[in-house]
């Protein structure tokens, strides 16, 4: 992988230089050698690092300015690599057709279109037989594209792969009774019912693609960074300055270079469509940074010619573009913030059948957890409650969590223990809730404190999205109590 990304560095240089100019071309190398990011997901044992070769190769050939024909079969192959390796590379197929006619005319671009064509489904056809023989269906590459597709746009997605064990075991009883076509009746009935909420759904996931964190899945970069120290350099660049400044140079570039950039606008917009189309993670974005280096190169060479021409104008304009995109990427944690001062105590949800109080975004940012595994280790967790928790009948206790040893634990509701709970166990994270009596409950803080027996594991995953400081632990049964980094995953429902 590693002789891989040195041969994307030097087509990424060439593609700089042929489009912009040689300062250009030597920025966006530099740029590539040092993007921490893309090292780590080409080190990965995943198929992301070869899609990000082959689309930058795809790109690399279709850019060529020779009508040889073998630049056009070379494109049509890596393009078929690429959706072999990512299937959602696929809808960049149709916009390879029209650069090609925009690029060389119809009759010419035609040719050409064919043979790109004609190669990229040479490509993926052996796949395609495959599948047909193995299951009777016609499925082009992946059969996992209709449980992906419901992950990513059923009602109550968050976007990503964000489903727990026992949720997993229901939808493959239904799946099991009622055939395939669950997964995309689902996300059908949700678009009908609530169009509102899914086009809410689409919005959110553009923002988590082009944000700054780096949503984990299988693998996570903020996760991985943690256990290397190359990748902890101050000058290794992450996910966020790049696209920054590649959004900026894109912006800046269409004044006079749109037609030399199209094709990795088309790239760019595409592929980063079809991605939030399905669901967002962090390992399917190194694609699409390929482009974005060379319009953050572009966008530093352009700011310097300006500051030497001495056009004031132009700089402040570029400073301003630079702070508006700086707002999209980091858009999350100006948003975190923003809630953080307007909720000082916490989330409130009012429900037709309960009130949710939460201190959790319901996303598990930096896939840190808490493990107890021993009596003597506590886990404390406060909430406020602004009203009389007795005007509800009932409270429910709801968490994740995984689950190990005997899997056995206790909570207790400000200083009442619960009956003894056996909790599910295995490698899935798993969502559970307990109901409790709400006159255990106060107006106020209250102090929900959980333990296992001896032989019991339990870890309790901490989301570093919020710090409203009421997740605690204690290794010494409850006496002395250090503050967690976020807020652990467990909410407060009042029933009505």
């Amino acid at each position: 992988m590693g002789f891989l990304g040195l041969l994307t560095c030097w087509m990424t240089y060439s593609m700089a230089q042929r489009i912009f100019n040689r300062q250009v071309a030597v920025i966006a190398s530099i740029l590539l050698a040092f993007c921490g990011y893309l090292i780590y997901y080409e080190s990965v044992i995943l198929s992301i690092g070869l899609t990000t070769f082959f689309s930058a190769a795809a790109i690399f050939f279709l850019l060529k300015d020779t009508n040889k024909l073998n630049n056009h079969i070379l494109s049509g192959i890596f393009i078929g690599l690429a959706c072999l390796a990512q299937p959602n590379v696929l809808l960049f197929v149709p916009f390879a057709v029209f650069w090609l006619i925009f690029k060389w005319g119809m009759k010419k671009g035609g040719e050409y279109a064919i043979l790109c064509l004609a190669a990229t489904f040479i490509i993926i056809s052996p796949v395609t037989l495959k599948n047909y023989l193995d299951s009777g269906r016609f499925i082009l590459i992946s059969t996992s594209g209709e449980v992906n597709f419901w992950l990513g746009n059923h009602k109550g997605s968050l976007g990503w792969f964000d489903v727990y064990g026992n949720e997993l075991e229901a939808l493959e009883k239904r799946v099991h009774s009622e055939g395939q076509s669950v997964y995309m009746d689902d996300v059908w009935k949700f678009i009908k019912d609530d169009p509102k909420g899914y086009l809410s759904l689409l919005i959110k996931k553009k923002f988590l693609f082009w944000g700054d964190w780096d949503i984990p899945h299988q693998v996570g970069y903020d996760y991985g960074k943690q256990y290397s120290s190359l990748l902890r350099l101050p000058f290794m660049l992450d996910f966020a300055p790049i696209a920054i400044l590649g959004l900026a140079g894109l912006i800046i570039s269409l004044r006079r270079w749109w037609k030399k950039c199209l094709l990795l606008y088309l790239f760019t917009i595409v592929y980063s469509f079809s991605v939030y189309i399905i669901m967002v993670h962090g390992r399917y974005r190194p694609p699409v940074l390929i482009p974005l280096t060379i319009f953050s190169s572009f966008f530093i060479w352009w700011l310097w010619e300006q500051i030497r021409s001495r056009k004031y104008l132009c700089i402040t304009g570029a400073g301003l573009l630079l702070c508006a995109m700086g707002a999209f990427v980091f858009s999350q944690h100006i948003m975190s913030k923003i809630i953080s001062i307007k909720n000082p105590h916490g989330i409130y949800q009012d429900m037709p059948d309960k009130l949710v109080i939460s201190d959790d975004s319901s996303s598990w940012h930096g896939l840190e957890t808490a493990t107890l595994n021993t009596p003597s280790l506590r886990l404390k967790k406060t909430f406020v409650i602004e009203c009389d928790p007795n005007k509800y009948p009932n409270a429910r206790l709801s968490f994740r969590y995984f689950g190990g040893g005997t899997g056995e634990m206790y909570f207790h509701v400000n200083g009442k223990p619960s009956p003894k709970i056996t909790l599910n166990r295995g490698a899935f994270l798993h969502k559970v809730g307990y109901k409790f009596t709400s006159s255990l409950l106060k107006k106020g803080v209250n102090e929900i404190v959980f333990e296992v027996t001896e032989g019991g594991i339990l870890k309790i995953p901490i989301d570093n999205y919020y710090q409203f400081n009421r997740s605690f632990i204690s290794q010494d049964e409850g006496k002395v109590w250090e503050k967690a980094d976020g807020e652990y995953m467990i909410q407060m429902e009042l029933l009505k």
